[in-house]
């Protein structure tokens, strides 16, 4: 997802499109699936399971060995509670449909260094937030560990002093964090299209995650 200073360009990528591998230290594709694949089993065993009155235990996926995540431990965690807490009220809930909390902790998530903040040709902050891939199996977001996840407030290529990226929110923290992360389930529940080259559509959908998880 792209953000720029007054609006959230997030795209999913291609159909066909297989997924980047940016971090070089994170564990090969085959020993992630079957690390993943051992989870899920586990997850799903009868051992495992077990009733519950009340709110659903959220489990915040881990993210893969490597210098590159390690620095995002605690930002992420922060912001997928606050967006799974999010996910849990009905009006957030019926907008990603059934399911869609399952799915979303289902996602191997992975920061990868996808571009710095710089200037658009119209002079505007730009600067790549996350990306999903649909057609990965798992599905997989990436997350732009050069953007604005854990800070809004950066420098940008091509200007002076220090810009604000929040496309207008005023969302700051695990707030901001957690809208990012949520508008990517929009396109990993299939809700939301491809978008990462109409500026126009991708606003929309991030406003439309505001009016029913923030508002």
């Amino acid at each position: 997802m792209a953000l720029a200073a007054a609006c959230l360009l997030s795209g999913a990528a291609a159909a066909k499109a297989a997924p980047p591998d940016f971090d070089r230290e994170s564990p090969a594709p085959a020993a992630l699936l079957e690390e993943l694949s051992s989870r899920a089993a586990a997850m799903s065993s009868p051992q495992a399971a077990a009733p519950s009155q009340g709110p659903a235990v959220i489990k915040v996926p881990e993210l893969p060995p490597g210098k590159e995540n390690a620095r995002f431990i605690k930002p992420f965690r922060e912001a997928f509670l606050n967006a799974a807490k999010r996910l849990q009220a009905p009006k957030c809930a019926a907008f990603y449909g059934e399911g869609a909390a399952a799915k979303f902790e289902a996602v191997e998530y992975r920061f990868v260094p996808m571009g710095a903040p710089r200037l658009n040709k119209d002079d505007l902050p730009v600067v790549v937030g996350a990306a999903t891939y649909s057609d990965a199996s798992p599905i997989l977001v990436t997350i732009n560990s050069q953007g604005p996840f854990s800070r809004q407030t950066m420098l940008v290529e091509g200007a002076t002093g220090f810009h604000t990226i929040d496309m207008g929110t005023n969302l700051r923290g695990s707030d901001f964090s957690a809208l990012l992360l949520l508008h990517e389930l929009g396109h990993v529940v299939g809700k939301f299209g491809p978008d990462a080259h109409d500026s126009a559509l991708n606003r929309s959908y991030t406003e439309s995650v505001l009016k029913a998880c923030f508002r």
